[in-house]
């Protein structure tokens, strides 16, 4: 037995030897024949070559499927033809994997049969308005269209539709069966929630560059009107639970609150309210929004809305104000250090 154990050993270590030998140089080195499923081709497709268009001139693949690809991998015992589907899973981190999580639909019209000029208004979407802006050192892996996304709530009253959806390897763009009937105004504003996520992200990723925005985080107040006193002890904990004002949170100085922790007084007939349009008059408890919310709501404004109209959508609370004005000069600094 002893014997046969070193036996095997030995041919194992020859089928080494054997390999590096065969290398060029004596090193070992990767075979690169794993393909790389980011890749976007040439196509026939009018629209799966304008994406092609789009890569060449960015390198940033853009998908309409969450299936990137496929490719036989030999076949099974009974002679049947093993197919891999290479698919983004958008709740998949390196060390963690979201049950539910945020959930997306993918274009139903062009699913169902339909052509793909919906489709096409997203991809135009991207090169005009987003990747000409974005800052290449931070640009997602690749952008996925949907039609929705949603957080997938067991409340029906908390499945509200998202802009976006930033994720390991992608970052999902949403309304996509609302793009071709934006006006230009709305498709600058959908854009400047894509940027406003990715930068929203990497910013709340690095604590030496969430330290640079503390002075923005500081100008939040608590239910007494006295400072959070930073980003360390600032967002958590309700606000309230019986008839709050509308707009409370703007009070305090948030543009939105936590979309995910919300309480109300209604269950609003039974019915989902997706597009957060009467929120206002059920709402009887909220907390702030997170750390990484609150960057993206005034990322998002500083990008996509003039100074002047934001100061006078905003005008009858100080605090906005006051928080946007220090948030714009802190995140306009942040983008010169991008490449």
């Amino acid at each position: 037995m002893k014997n046969g154990f070193i036996s095997i050993w030995f041919a194992a270590a020859m089928v080494v030897l054997a390999a590096c030998a065969s290398d060029d140089d004596g090193d070992l080195s990767p075979s690169n024949a794993d393909r790389n499923w980011y890749v976007v081709e040439p196509s026939d497709d009018p629209v799966d070559q304008l994406r092609y268009e789009v890569y060449k001139s960015y390198g940033v693949p853009i998908f309409y499927s969450d299936t990137i690809g496929m490719e036989v991998r030999g076949n099974s015992l009974s002679g049947e033809p093993l197919v891999h589907y290479e698919i983004i899973d958008v709740n998949y981190w390196i060390t963690s994997w979201t049950q539910g999580g945020l959930i997306y639909s993918l274009n139903h019209k062009y699913l169902s049969g339909g052509g793909k000029s919906e489709i096409q208004a997203g991809v135009e979407l991207m090169r005009d308005y987003v990747l000409p802006e974005i800052k290449m050192s931070v640009c997602p892996m690749s952008f996925l269209l949907a039609d929705t996304i949603i957080y997938n709530s067991s409340d029906v009253r908390m499945r509200h539709i998202h802009h976006t959806l930033y994720a390991m390897t992608t970052t999902v763009v949403g309304h996509l069966n609302e793009i071709a009937g934006m006006t230009t105004a709305e498709k600058k504003q959908l854009a400047a929630y894509v940027l406003a996520q990715v930068y929203a992200y990497k910013i709340n990723q690095s604590e030496v560059t969430l330290n640079a925005f503390e002075p923005f985080f500081e100008l939040a107040v608590n239910d007494a009107g006295q400072p959070w006193h930073g980003k360390v002890v600032g967002y958590s904990g309700n606000y309230g639970s019986t008839a709050l004002p509308t707009n409370d949170w703007l009070n305090k100085g948030f543009l939105r609150y936590n979309s995910q922790q919300m309480i109300y007084l209604t269950m609003l007939n039974g019915a989902k309210n997706e597009d957060m349009s009467t929120i206002d008059d059920h709402l009887a408890g909220y907390t702030c929004p997170s750390q990484l919310q609150d960057l993206y709501e005034y990322a998002a404004a500083v990008l996509g809305m003039d100074e002047a109209d934001f100061k006078a959508k905003y005008a009858d609370y100080p605090l906005v104000i006051s928080r946007y004005d220090a948030f714009k000069p802190l995140f306009t600094a942040y983008l010169a250090t991008l490449e």
